[in-house]
């Protein structure tokens, strides 16, 4: 498996970066050559003391997990292990296709398949350069003293959709297809029901009833909506009326 560990072990053997997620210093450190491309928005340059966090990824532990070793199954073999360790840094994962819109962050979150990317897609073609990508498939999104923000993460979809980039969470949409469009504002207990089996709970109990009590938070702080919408371009226009309020 991973093994996280925080330590000035001698990494001649490995392979070595550093990243920046969710306003967090990561340090990878990979027995297998990294694809530093996949990386390229989130590398940072920082001092050692900097670090919070180190992921270590054992060659023959990727190839036994997961019977290969290319570039992607590095690229995803990392996500359990930071995944579970952002949750005490008070960041949730999501499954969701995240989005900008005058200055908010916009989350449309569905089972694969439903067509969360298709509909993030007709806004970038209606909206155009009014629309900035935070991630096309797990948005991380960090809740704490500061507020409730959607941020980039490495897994932005087969696309690669997304930036380092993070933005005040403005809603939250549960999509569901239809021939016609409509909304509706989920109750408190509804968004939870309908929210969690979008949102990564590690397997540790402890780290999953932190998750649950973030996720909690993040259903009573921000307007959580069930979306019914076929995949036009005015399905993007009334999505972006409903829910798109100017400060």
């Amino acid at each position: 498996m991973a093994a996280s560990k925080q330590s000035k072990e001698n990494t001649a053997e490995y392979d070595l970066l550093t990243i920046s997620l969710a306003g967090h210093i990561i340090a990878v450190r990979s027995s297998c050559a990294i694809n530093r491309k996949a990386f390229k928005h989130y590398t940072v340059n920082v001092a050692e003391a900097d670090v919070e966090h180190t992921v270590t990824l054992d060659k023959e532990s990727v190839i036994e997990h997961l019977h290969s070793n290319d570039d992607k199954t590095v690229y995803f073999f990392l996500h359990k292990d930071i995944s579970d360790w952002l949750v005490t840094k008070n960041v949730l994962t999501i499954h969701a296709s995240a989005l900008i819109c005058e200055g908010k962050a916009y989350l449309f979150s569905a089972p694969s398949g439903t067509g969360k990317s298709t509909h993030t897609r007709i806004w970038r073609r209606v909206f155009g350069d009014q629309i900035s990508m935070i991630s096309d498939d797990q948005p991380l999104v960090r809740i704490d003293e500061r507020g409730i923000y959607a941020c980039g993460s490495l897994w932005n979809g087969k696309e690669r959709l997304g930036r380092n980039i993070e933005a005040p969470v403005g809603g939250i949409c549960i999509i569901r297809r239809c021939e016609t469009n409509r909304i509706s504002t989920l109750s408190h207990t509804d968004a939870l029901a309908m929210l969690s089996p979008n949102v990564y709970i590690p397997s540790d109990p402890e780290l999953a009833c932190s998750s649950l009590k973030l996720l909690c938070k993040l259903a009573l702080s921000v307007p959580i909506y069930s979306l019914e919408c076929n995949m036009t371009n005015e399905a993007a226009v009334f999505a972006k009326n409903s829910i798109v309020i100017e400060d």
